[in-house]
C-alpha cells in the first residue's frame, strides 16, 4: 500500500487506458481515504498535546519571572531599611563608595531585569501559541480542516538579529520577533495560519510586562536618588 501516494492513484484513475482496472483503483482510493482521517487524528492529538505543554510552559515562565521580581523587591526593601547607604563595609577606592555601591547595584539590577524580560518574552510567545492552538482546535471542531491545513509547513529561515529584540530585553516591544527553540517547520499549516493571525492581533500578556518593567525602573530610580541625593 505504501508504494502509491494518493496523487499517484488519482493520476492512474484519470488515465484512459482500458487496461487499467478502474474499480480496483477506486477501491484502493477508498482505503487511502482513511489516510486523511489518520492525518486529521494525528494532527488533533498533536495540537491537544501542544495545548497542555504550552500551558505548562507559560505558567513556568510566569513563575520564574515573578521569582526574579521577588528577588529584586527583596533587595529593594533591604536598601530602603538600611540606615546607611552605601553600606559602611563598601570600601573607598579610587572611586567613591557611593559610586561603587551604585555600580554594584546596577549590575545586579540589570542581570535580574534581563532575566525577567527573558522569561516574560518566552511567556508572551507561549501565550500567542496557546491562543493559536485554541483557535485552531475550535475551528476544526466546527469544520473539518482542508487537506492543505494538514500539510506540513515549510519554514522560511529568517535573520535572528533584530534591534527590536535588543530593545525588548530592556523595555517591552510588542512587535519584537520571538524566536522559537524548535522551528515551526512540519507543523500543520492550519495551525501556523492561526498563529500568524494571533501574532498580528497580539496578546494581553504584554500589559503585565509593561507593568513589571515600570516597577523595575522605579526601583532603579529610587536607589539612584538615595545614592546621590540622600544626605
Amino acid at each position: 500500500m505504501s508504494k502509491f501516494s494518493e496523487s499517484e492513484l488519482e493520476k492512474i484513475e484519470k488515465r484512459k487506458d482500458h487496461n487499467d482496472i478502474h474499480h480496483l483503483v477506486k477501491e484502493l482510493k477508498n482505503v487511502y481515504g482513511f489516510s486523511y482521517q489518520s492525518r486529521f487524528n494525528r494532527a488533533s492529538q498533536l495540537l491537544e498535546l501542544l495545548l497542555v505543554e504550552t500551558s505548562s510552559y507559560h505558567n513556568h515562565k510566569e513563575t520564574m519571572a515573578h521569582s526574579g521580581m521577588a528577588l529584586e523587591l527583596a533587595i529593594f526593601v533591604g536598601i530602603v531599611f538600611l540606615k546607611h547607604w552605601p553600606p559602611i563595609w563598601v570600601p573607598e577606592t579610587w572611586i567613591s563608595a557611593q559610586l561603587l555601591a551604585f555600580l554594584g547595584f546596577t549590575l545586579i539590577w540589570l542581570l535580574i531585569h534581563v532575566f525577567i524580560r527573558w522569561q516574560l518574552r518566552n511567556r508572551r510567545d507561549a501565550a500567542l501559541r496557546y491562543a493559536a492552538l485554541l483557535r485552531t482546535i475550535r475551528k476544526w471542531t466546527l469544520e473539518p480542516p482542508e487537506k492543505d491545513d494538514l500539510s506540513a509547513f515549510k519554514n522560511v529561515q529568517k535573520s535572528r538579529f533584530s534591534f527590536k529584540v535588543i530593545i525588548d530585553f530592556i523595555i517591552p516591544w510588542p512587535s519584537a520577533p520571538l524566536y522559537e527553540d524548535v522551528s515551526n517547520e512540519d507543523y500543520p499549516c492550519g495551525f501556523i495560519t492561526e498563529l500568524d493571525k494571533q501574532k498580528k492581533k497580539g496578546t494581553g500578556a504584554i500589559h503585565s510586562e509593561i507593568f513589571l518593567a515600570i516597577g523595575n525602573f522605579l526601583i532603579f530610580i529610587f536607589v539612584f536618588l538615595r545614592t546621590f541625593l540622600d544626605p
